[in-house]
Formats: structure tokens, C-alpha cells, sequence
């Protein structure tokens, strides 16, 4: 038998498999967005000296509820936290260790990120807003193919939740990812024009 992350990683492969074509929390699968969020958190908990394994099983489930048929998408990380310790339950995990799971799944909204209290938390609500910055196809699908948006309120749209999400970060991952996040906004909304070099002119 493997590890309780490879246990818990099967799992929620297999609901996001099953839910797929039901759940309502658009951009919420495994490749685009939870296996990107659990590297992501993984690799925060290195660099923060956290719990690897909570930050693990924080990442895994920290959206669980959403690809089932529970509860509203304004509260997911609610309804989530009661699966995730439901789901550990069942596997044996200590009690005092199912506690700091939840919290990592109750604290990594954007709206409840000030109530982040432990190093666990802090990386798992990082990585969830990280995880946006790789799925900018995915964002733009949603906000041109399924919600119908205009060019311009599309643009804004996208512009808005790429800049709520760089906010909701720490101010140490702020600073780790900041040129990173100002290059990507510099290239999809600056409404600059690129400066044509002498050379280049020549070959125009």
C-alpha cells in the first residue's frame, strides 16, 4: 500500500473522473488545476520549512467539494473541509492531523485568506492562487466561451481575477513570484504598443 498522499492523490483523481462533466466549479480538474496547486504547495512547503504532508493532503483536497454535486460554490471550502476529514476518517489518519488538513481547505480562499494561521495553510492558499497564473487558456475560455463576455469585459474580467489572486498571495511569495506575475500582466493588458528597433525595420 502506498503513502496516505498516494492513497488520498488516487482518490481524488478518480472523483474528479467521475464528476467531471457535472461539476459546476468551472476549471476545477485534476490536470489544470489540483495536480498544479499540489506541486505548486509542495514546493512552497520546501522552500517554507512546512509540514510536507499536510501541505500535500491540503492541496489534494482543498477543492474537493467541488468536482460532486455538494453544497454551493461559495462554500466550498465549508462543505470540503467536512469531506476531507470524512475522507481521512476512513483511512485511519490521526484526528490532531485531520484538524490541520481542514484548515488548510477552510483558509485557502482569497476571501477567508486573512485568517491563514499556520505555515501549512499559508502554502496551500499560495499555490491555489498560483495555479490560476498557468491557466490562462483555461480563464480565457471561461470568460469568452462560457461566459459569453465581450473582447473588453472578457479582458477586464481576467484582468481583475489575475490581480485578486496576486493579492491574496504572502508577501513572501508576492516577492518570490513578483517578476514573473508583472511580466505576464505587462504582455496580456499593457496597452503599449512594442518599440520597432532600427534592425527590425530593415527586415519589415
Amino acid at each position: 500500500m502506498g503513502t496516505i498522499t498516494d492513497i488520498v492523490t488516487q482518490k481524488v483523481m478518480e472523483i474528479c473522473q467521475t464528476y467531471e462533466s457535472k461539476t459546476e466549479c468551472t476549471g476545477i480538474d485534476w490536470w489544470s488545476h489540483i495536480d498544479r496547486v499540489t506541486k505548486y504547495a509542495v514546493g512552497l512547503s520546501k522552500l517554507y520549512n512546512a509540514d510536507n504532508e499536510i501541505v500535500a493532503l491540503g492541496a489534494l483536497l482543498h477543492d474537493i467539494s467541488c468536482p460532486s454535486e455538494y453544497g454551493e460554490r461559495g462554500d466550498h471550502h465549508i462543505r470540503g473541509a467536512e469531506m476531507a476529514e470524512s475522507l481521512l476518517a476512513e483511512l485511519d489518519y490521526p484526528q490532531n492531523r485531520i484538524e490541520r488538513v481542514k484548515n488548510c481547505v477552510l483558509n485557502h480562499r482569497g476571501s477567508v485568506a486573512k485568517l491563514k494561521n499556520t505555515v501549512e495553510e499559508e502554502c496551500v492558499a499560495d499555490a491555489d492562487a498560483l495555479a490560476h497564473f498557468d491557466s490562462i487558456p483555461a480563464m480565457f475560455h471561461f470568460v469568452y466561451a462560457t461566459a459569453n463576455l465581450s473582447l473588453e469585459d472578457g479582458k477586464e474580467r481576467t484582468k481583475q481575477k489575475f490581480e485578486k489572486d496576486y493579492n491574496k498571495l504572502s508577501e513572501r511569495t508576492k516577492e518570490l513570484i513578483k517578476g514573473r506575475y508583472d511580466t505576464m500582466m505587462d504582455i496580456l493588458f499593457s496597452d503599449r504598443f512594442f518599440i520597432i528597433t532600427e534592425e527590425l525595420k530593415t527586415k519589415i
